[in-house]
């Protein structure tokens, strides 16, 4: 096992060190644990990430054009007269 210093707010310190107590570990025992639940997650984003970015491209190119047969003075009123002020910020 190797040392790291790391910083950490009061705030995470207060919590972990409530947490400790209440489980009866230390808080570098914690953190490990949390630091393995995190990166476990992580990989299976990875994993995981590669297949969504699969549907997503497939529901794309379903969806690219769709709308092509249609008019578009049927959609003039829509944007003329959508509330743009939400989009401002």
């Amino acid at each position: 096992m190797e040392r790291k210093q790391i910083y950490l707010s009061r705030k995470q310190i207060q919590a972990l060190t409530n947490l400790s107590q209440r489980k009866v570990e230390n808080v570098s025992e914690l953190i490990r644990q949390a630091t393995d639940q995190f990166v476990a997650g992580q990989e299976k984003w990875g994993e995981k990430k590669g297949e969504y970015d699969a549907k997503f491209l497939q529901v794309f190119d379903k969806a690219f054009g769709m709308w092509s047969d249609r008019n578009p003075k049927e959609f003039e009123y829509t944007r003329r007269d959508l509330d743009w002020s939400v989009w401002k910020n």
